[in-house]
């Protein structure tokens, strides 16, 4: 062989790229990926449309029922709210994750579930303290299902950090 010879060998086939790819798949991967975009704003517009709902029902509530509420009501019924607007600010959070990554997370859904059980258990306890004369024991079937799946979120948690954060 001589020197700066260049020797052909028969190529290998390579996986299509964007660059050969017919221009209809690239236009319908473009379209879809717009469309994509789109649900994905007005999604979020709604979740904000929501949070402000919420918020301004919260405050509607608060200033109609001061009188017929007592203090500790009103307390709970706050932290109701502020929870379910935690709720929706996951999901925004979430929301705006998937947009910007493309992948979905799962790590924020397990964060939203358990918000979620909390806010539940808030509100079990608030029966609770209203129902008098009901049996107790719907409501500890209540709050016991709700810890195991307290418990199930929390070391779903746990295991996906770990796997993570292993080399």
């Amino acid at each position: 062989m001589e020197r700066g010879s260049i020797r052909e060998t028969p190529e290998e086939p390579r996986p299509p790229d964007l660059r050969t790819r017919p221009k209809a798949t690239f236009a319908l991967q473009a379209g879809i990926s717009g469309a994509q975009g789109a649900i994905y704003l007005v999604v979020g517009a709604l979740l904000v449309v929501a949070a402000a709902f919420v918020l301004v029902g919260t405050v509607e509530d608060l200033i109609d029922g001061r009188s017929s509420r007592t203090t500790s009501d009103s307390g709970l019924f706050i932290l109701d709210r502020v929870l379910l607007l935690f709720i929706i600010a996951e999901l925004l959070y979430t929301l705006r994750l998937v947009d910007a990554g493309g992948q979905i997370l799962v790590e924020p859904f397990l964060l939203i579930g358990l918000i979620a059980i909390v806010r539940r258990l808030l509100i079990i306890a608030a029966e609770l303290e209203g129902a008098k004369g009901q049996p107790l024991t719907d409501f500890l079937v209540q709050i016991g299902a709700l810890a195991g799946l307290a418990f199930v979120l929390v070391i779903s948690i746990f295991l996906l950090r770990r796997s993570a954060a292993a080399p």
